[in-house]
């Protein structure tokens, strides 16, 4: 139809506006299989294959509308993470889960220093089994 940069402009704008309204329905989407569970941002993104400026905009502008609350927190990799659930509701308070973030340090703390002995123990095992004496006073041992 028209030439020249404003019939361009108008027709990316027209493209970028129906990605971003294909996204957002992905997200509501998503939550939605997600039920009451909810999603963390990590599984959002990796279920909607978004951009995470996308993701984040959307998000807020989701929970700036009351359509979406953080239903609870998630540990994940030593680091706690909302899990985003469709619908209103009251956000969880993040100070009922940092225990877990205690607990879950503690517990790996122990999980690799038992490893660590684990594996001293059958380095040990493995040298008193091939080792043999390299001079002749040593093998009396």
């Amino acid at each position: 139809m028209g030439k020249g940069k404003d019939s361009d402009v108008s027709g990316l704008m027209a493209s970028n506006a129906a990605k971003r309204r294909r996204t957002h329905e992905r997200v509501v989407a998503a939550l939605k299989e997600a039920g009451s569970a909810g999603l963390a941002f990590h599984e959002l993104r990796k279920k909607t294959v978004a951009l995470d400026t996308s993701l984040r905009a959307i998000l807020t502008l989701l929970r700036e509308e009351g359509s979406v609350h953080i239903g609870c927190f998630k540990l994940m990799r030593r680091q706690i993470v909302p899990s985003y659930v469709l619908g209103a509701g009251e956000d969880a308070c993040i100070d009922d889960y940092r225990d877990l973030q205690a607990k879950a340090t503690a517990k790996e703390a122990e999980d690799v220093e038992a490893a660590a002995r684990k594996e001293a123990e059958r380095k040990h095992e493995k040298w008193q089994r091939e080792w043999k004496p390299r001079r002749a006073e040593a093998a009396w041992f």
